[in-house]
């Protein structure tokens, strides 16, 4: 029974045994799946996350305590170039380009993981090609653990974005942004933005200088300075406000506006309405051109075209007007010449002569003044010149102005186009006329004048010689030296608008230096204006027009005149008649040609007028030289001489002559054509 209890209680013993390492089992095994379960589930989520990380376009890496890559996903590998074998457990040195910049890195890393911190900075990768990338950087401390009585695993997360864009884009902006700025600060057109109450908000250097402001900052600090007091007419502004309500821009609108001292000037403005975004108010920009010079020039076309159409209209009236004083002349003279000495009646045919002779001269004036004239240097005496055309100018100036001529006692001889020069002494006079307001006094003198190195050396210009000196002197207003470096340019005038083309002095100029002279200017403001003129004097011997007899050749010969005036036709036929000759008439081309081509064996000079109706006096002389290439022809013209140099007709001595014509002119110049042996080219 003993034996029995003992085997009782061991089993008993070795049931609970039994029962309790099972029980520690079943918790241990519990225990196991719990962590088993856990385990699992953290493998689950980490592969959950290890897919996300895979999947980010930016790259990320891990590093241990050691500061040693232990994980990275696909972008970082892409980034780089780098395969997984290359990574793991390598340092940083991988991505940087030497030593120390790995070293640097480390460091920085190191310290943002000391500090518990989150950090984001800029860095400059290599990659395994060497190409440089610049990334910013974000790094993480992370600390990690299996399970709760694991260790925990220290480190960090770093995620580098790929900055090279942004960057590329930022420095696209700064640059644009100052190729902008550039445009506007150095813009040749004034750029501005105005606010609706019409004060400056910004403007450029060049609306600063168009006008007259030392800087933009003088416009936009000024709140007084309103964009309708620019306008000298009100009306401008208003309607410049119309047009931009009505259509919310406004191209090229030109007006006067005033400058900050006062003066006006010409600008076009382009402006538009801009909406602000952020208030929902709106403003003004747009361009400012100053045109003040377009616009002079245009006036000044516009003046010169008048000048030109009156100087057409000069010609014109001068032609027919030679054409009358050629007949009148031409009558005069055989009128003259037919009557006695003695005969009471020829002092009234002398004084008729004599103002048709005056006439004549005028009517040169008048083309000398109005049309340009080709230069025809012939000796002259620079008095009996200013002498000569002292009576025009006292037409030309207003009856309150004294005009004194002062010559020197002794006659200077110059080479000089008479016509050119008269052309000279108007210009200067017109000028003076409109100088001179209080004491009016014009004085023209002439002296003997040398010009020596000391000149030269003053002036910075000159040929050392002798020369016939001309003075035109005011009582004028006057010039300042600003003014005096600039009034011999084309268009330049001091003169207020409508007044002047600015040409007179530039052409004095231009003449004076097709005569090999120099000009030189004395003036102050309030103590008038002379000019001096330097021609270089000659010692050719002058012929004096002297009181003689005219000549008045005779001949035979038949000689065929075209010429479309009928009165002129009449007087040079009867001229001819009277000493001698056969006369065919022709009133135009054609039947000059015609004429010609029908009675060319017997005639042996052909008097031509240089422009007719049909076939002006060239296109005749070609034709009939086709027919006969030895015939002689005189030219004859009514018309100026840039005219007749237009048509092709060479103007010299022995085959061209300006209406009005003497008959002993016509008669003597006929005779020398008729008796050389080879006739002279036209």
């Amino acid at each position: 029974m003993g034996r029995d209890l003992s085997k009782d209680k061991m089993i008993a013993y070795f049931r609970d045994i039994a029962e309790d390492r099972g029980r520690k089992y079943l918790r241990e095994v519990s225990k196991l799946s719990r962590i088993i379960a856990k385990a699992r589930k953290t493998e689950e989520v980490l592969g959950r996350y290890r897919v996300l990380v895979e999947s980010f376009s930016d790259a990320i890496f891990m590093l241990d305590d050691d500061s040693r890559i232990i994980s990275c996903n696909r972008a970082f590998r892409s980034l780089f170039q780098l395969k997984k074998g290359e990574i793991e457990r390598q340092t940083l040195r991988i991505i940087t380009k030497s030593d120390d910049e790995c070293n640097r890195l480390t460091a920085i890393i190191d310290d943002i993981i000391t500090g518990n911190n989150t950090y984001i900075f800029p860095w400059e990768f290599t990659r395994k090609d060497g190409s440089l990338l610049t990334m910013e950087v974000t790094v993480s401390q992370v600390r990690t653990s299996l399970s709760e009585d694991a260790a925990s695993i220290g480190g960090c997360v770093a995620i580098l974005h790929d900055t090279t864009d942004r960057i590329a884009r930022e420095d696209a902006l700064r640059a644009a942004e100052e190729k902008y700025r550039n445009i506007f600060e150095n813009a040749a057109e004034g750029i501005f933005q105005v606010a609706v109450d019409g004060h400056y908000i910004s403007a450029n250097p060049a609306l600063a200088r168009i006008f007259g402001f030392d800087s933009p900052l003088q416009m936009t600090g000024d709140g007084n300075l309103k964009t309708k007091k620019t306008f000298v007419d009100p009306e401008d502004y208003r309607r410049l406000n119309g047009i931009l309500e009505a259509r919310g821009f406004v191209e090229n609108f030109e007006s006067e506006r005033y400058r900050t001292d006062g003066t006006r000037m010409w600008t076009s403005t382009n402006v538009r309405i801009v909406t602000d975004k952020d208030n929902g108010g709106h403003y003004f920009e747009g361009t400012v051109r100053d045109i003040t010079r377009r616009k002079n020039l245009e006036s000044q076309l516009r003046h010169a075209q008048k000048m030109e159409a009156i100087g057409t209209l000069a010609g014109g009236v001068a032609h027919d007007f030679n054409n009358l004083l050629t007949a009148l002349i031409g009558y005069g003279n055989l009128l003259q010449v037919k009557m006695e000495k003695d005969n009471p009646l020829r002092v009234y045919v002398d004084h008729v002569l004599s103002s048709a002779k005056r006439a004549a001269n005028l009517t040169n004036s008048l083309l000398a003044f109005s049309r340009k004239q080709a230069v025809n240097l012939e000796p002259n005496g620079i008095n009996e010149i200013i002498t000569g055309v002292q009576r025009l100018l006292e037409r030309l100036l207003s009856e309150d102005i004294e005009l004194h001529v002062q010559t020197s006692a002794r006659e200077i001889t110059v080479m000089a186009d008479r016509t050119q020069i008269e052309q000279i002494l108007m210009n200067l006079a017109t000028n003076a006329r409109d100088a001179m307001t209080d004491t009016r006094v014009l004085t023209i003198s002439t002296a003997h004048a040398s010009i020596d190195r000391a000149f030269i050396h003053k002036h910075g210009y000159g040929k050392v010689g002798t020369y016939a000196r001309v003075s035109v002197a005011d009582t004028g207003h006057g010039m300042d030296e600003k003014v005096k470096e600039h009034i011999f340019e084309p268009f330049f005038t001091t003169k207020e608008a409508g007044r002047g083309t600015g040409l007179g002095l530039s052409t004095v100029y231009g003449i004076v230096k097709q005569h090999d002279g120099y000009i030189t200017v004395e003036s102050e403001p309030g103590k008038g204006t002379t000019f001096h003129l330097y021609f270089p004097s000659v010692r050719v011997k002058r012929e004096k027009a002297r009181q003689v007899e005219p000549k008045m050749p005779s001949g035979t010969e038949t000689i065929l005149v075209a010429e479309d005036d009928r009165e002129t036709l009449q007087l040079i036929k009867e001229v001819l008649r009277e000493y001698g000759y056969t006369v065919i008439g022709a009133s135009d081309g054609d039947e000059a040609v015609r004429h010609f081509r029908e009675h060319r064996q017997r005639i042996g000079l052909v008097i031509m007028d240089v422009i007719m109706p049909k076939k002006n006096g060239m296109e005749v002389y070609s034709e009939i030289s086709k027919l006969d290439p030895s015939v002689k022809v005189l030219f004859v013209s009514g018309h100026a001489r840039d005219v007749v140099l237009d048509r092709g007709v060479v103007d010299s001595r022995s085959n061209f002559l300006s209406k009005p014509i003497a008959p002993s002119l016509l008669l003597e110049r006929l005779r020398t054509l008729l008796d050389a042996e080879v006739p002279g080219p036209p």
